[in-house]
């Protein structure tokens, strides 16, 4: 079991697209070693987030929430860069994340990452549009007008 490290804090907002949890260690990895990303559970428990042995993915062990999610460098044994990029990001990413590299069941290494994906500011959930009721002046009938909502480029172009 490797020593317990700090934990490295990671924070990107939802739908920045991907993270990148960081872990780099010593480029000298035994070939037959598995790195694997794990998510730990409310429950102490782990999910495989990623899964790499000898040179190659292993996707049948990754848990159908990652499928398809996440990528990690192609020769992590050779480079000692076990990072891994998750993609499509969502609130309920947030958590913590171990990389271990085993081999013959025995954790060589291993980092802990805390991911928190920073949800909209909560106003932003509110951001429906908004209605103006109008009145005719002729027959005093009420009209709504119901405005679009603002996205985000035509905010920061506002903002400018």
């Amino acid at each position: 079991r490797f020593r317990s490290r700090p934990v490295l804090p990671v924070e990107v907002e939802e739908g920045a697209g991907s993270a990148l949890l960081p872990f780099r260690t010593t480029p000298d990895l035994p070939q037959d070693a598995r790195v694997e990303w794990r998510y730990q559970t409310n429950d102490q428990k782990y999910i495989h987030v990623h899964v790499s042995e000898k040179k190659s993915a292993q996707p049948g062990e990754q848990d159908d929430r990652y499928r398809n999610r996440t990528k990690m460098n192609e020769d992590p044994w050779t480079t000692g860069d076990c990072s891994l990029t998750l993609n499509d990001l969502q609130q309920d990413d947030s958590g913590t994340y171990v990389c271990v590299v085993i081999r013959d069941e025995v954790t060589l290494r291993g980092k802990t990452v805390e991911l928190k994906v920073k949800g909209q500011s909560s106003d932003a959930g509110q951001r429906s549009g908004v209605s103006l009721p109008c009145f005719s002046s002729a027959d005093r009938s009420q009209i709504t007008y119901q405005f679009p909502p603002i996205r985000e480029d035509a905010e920061a172009e506002a903002a400018v």
